[in-house]
C-alpha cells in the first residue's frame, strides 16, 4: 500500500502532466488559427510568436530558425500557462463553472501580456490597428476555454482509471 506522501506526489504529478497535455494541445489549437489569420489573411499584424520572439529575442523574430525559435518559446509559455491554470484550478479555486474559469483565465492572461507590453515599451508588439487586440483576445479567450475542456476531460479520465 503506498504511502499518503506518496500519493500526493503521484496527484501532483498527475496534474503536472494533465497541465503540459491541456496546455500543449490548447496552445497548438490557438497557433493554427492564429498563423492563419496572421499569414494568409492578413487580418493581425502581430502573431503570438511575434510576442514571444520580442521577449526572448529582443526583436521581432526574423528568418525560419528566428521564427521556429519563437514558436518554440511561445509553446513553451502555452504549456506553464498549462500547468499554472490546472494547479490553479485544483487547488486554489474549486469550481463548478470551469467554462467559466477557463475564459477569465485565458481573458486575463491576454490582459496581463498587454500591460506588460504597454509598461515595457514593446513597441514591436503596440499596433495602431483594432483587428489585432480584438483577434488575439478571442484566440486567448478561446485557448482559455479549450484548456478548461481538456484539462476537464483528462480529470474525468483519471477518475474512471
Amino acid at each position: 500500500m503506498p504511502t499518503l506522501a506518496f500519493r500526493k506526489a503521484l496527484i501532483i504529478i498527475d496534474t503536472f502532466l494533465r497541465g503540459i497535455i491541456a496546455g500543449l494541445i490548447a496552445g497548438a489549437v490557438k497557433d493554427i488559427p492564429d498563423s492563419i489569420l496572421h499569414s494568409v489573411f492578413h487580418l493581425k499584424k502581430l502573431s503570438f510568436w511575434d510576442y514571444a520572439g520580442v521577449i526572448a529575442l529582443n526583436r521581432m523574430p526574423a528568418g525560419f530558425l528566428e521564427i521556429a525559435l519563437a514558436v518554440l518559446f511561445e509553446v513553451m509559455f502555452s504549456i506553464g500557462l498549462g500547468v499554472f491554470f490546472v494547479f490553479l484550478a485544483d487547488k486554489v479555486i474549486k469550481t463548478k463553472h470551469y467554462l467559466l474559469l477557463g475564459l477569465t483565465f485565458g481573458s486575463s492572461v491576454w490582459f496581463f501580456v498587454t500591460v506588460f507590453v504597454k509598461i515595457f515599451g514593446l513597441t514591436q508588439l503596440q499596433t495602431k490597428n483594432l483587428s489585432d487586440p480584438i483577434l488575439t483576445f478571442m484566440l486567448s479567450a478561446s485557448y482559455g476555454l479549450l484548456l478548461t475542456v481538456i484539462d476537464h476531460w483528462l480529470n474525468k479520465r483519471r477518475a474512471w482509471s
